[in-house]
C-alpha cells in the first residue's frame, strides 16, 4: 500500500534542480544463492526540501541504478563510485555517461578523509591540506550562523572560499610530484586531482553544498537498522523497506 506513495514521493525528489546520491549494502536471503544471501545496495536521494527518497537494486551496477539517475535534469552530488562514470545506453539508443560530468558535484569530505587517514598513519605533510580544508569549512560555519542566502554564501566563497581552494589545488600539485602514488598520502592526493573539477563547482553555485553530507546523514538510520535485523527476508521484502524508509525518513 505504500510503494505507490514512495514512488510518487521519489519522482518529486528526483525533479528537484540539486540531488544528492548515496548507497549501501543491504544483504538480502536467497535460497538459490550458494551462500543464502547476497548483497543488494539500498540507495538514497535528497533534494533541496524535506523530502527524501530510498530505491533499492539487486547488484551494485551502472545499469541497475540508470533508470533514476538517468532521468535527473539537475546536478548530482555524488561519491567516487566508478559507475557514476560508466557509459550508459538510454530508452532511445543514445549513450551517455551515468552522472553528466557537466553536471556532476564532488564532495569535500570525501577528499578529507583520505588526508585524515594519511596522517593517522604517520605522514605529517597531510596536515597542511587539513588545514585548507578545515579553512574552506569555516567559512561555510559562517554563512549558516548567519543564515546566508544562497546569493550571500556565493559571495563569501567568492571572496574567502576561492582563494583557499587555490591554494589547496597548488600544494597538491606541488606536492604530487614527490609522493609515491600508492602511498596513503599518494592516493589522497590523487582523489583530489581526480575529483577537483566537481569539487570546485560546488563553489560556483550558493544553492550547493561543498559535501555529500546530508545523503551519508541520512543512511545512518537504515545502517542502524541494519545492524538489528541483519537482511531482508527478500527482493520484494527490500522494495517495501526502501519504500517505508521513503515515508518515514521524509516525515521525520
Amino acid at each position: 500500500l505504500l510503494l505507490p506513495v514512495a514512488e510518487i514521493l521519489r519522482a518529486r525528489v528526483l525533479a528537484d534542480p540539486i540531488v544528492r546520491v548515496d548507497d549501501t549494502a543491504l544483504p538480502v536471503l536467497d535460497k538459490t544463492h550458494k551462500s543464502g544471501i547476497y548483497k543488494g545496495h539500498l540507495w538514497v536521494f535528497a533534494g533541496l526540501g524535506p523530502l527524501v527518497a530510498y530505491t533499492f537494486t539487486k547488484g551494485w551496477t551502472a545499469d541497475e541504478i540508470s533508470p533514476y539517475l538517468s532521468v535527473i535534469d539537475g546536478f548530482v552530488q555524488c561519491d567516487d563510485y566508478k559507475g557514476y562514470s560508466t557509459q550508459i545506453t538510454l530508452p532511445d539508443g543514445t549513450k551517455r555517461m551515468l552522472v553528466d560530468p557537466e553536471r556532476r558535484l564532488g564532495c569535500m569530505m570525501h577528499v578529507r578523509r583520505r588526508f585524515h587517514e594519511a596522517l593517522k598513519l604517520g605522514d605529517k605533510r597531510a596536515a597542511r591540506g587539513i588545514e585548507l580544508i578545515g579553512a574552506l569549512y569555516e567559512i561555510e560555519r559562517i554563512a549558516k550562523d548567519a543564515a546566508a542566502s544562497a546569493e550571500q554564501r556565493l559571495e563569501l566563497r567568492t571572496d574567502f572560499s576561492l582563494p583557499l581552494l587555490d591554494a589547496f589545488e597548488a600544494w597538491v600539485d606541488e606536492l604530487t610530484p614527490r609522493t609515491l602514488p600508492r602511498s596513503p598520502l599518494g592516493e589522497a592526493l590523487g582523489y583530489a586531482s581526480h575529483q577537483r573539477a566537481y569539487v570546485r563547482r560546488c563553489f560556483t553555485d550558493g544553492r550547493f553544498e561543498i559535501d555529500n553530507g546530508l545523503a551519508e546523514r541520512i543512511l545512518r538510520e537504515p545502517c542502524s537498522g541494519r545492524k538489528a535485523y541483519l537482511f531482508t527476508g527478500s527482493v520484494d521484502a527490500a522494495h517495501r523497506l526502501a519504500g517505508a524508509y521513503s515515508l518515514v525518513q521524509s516525515c521525520r
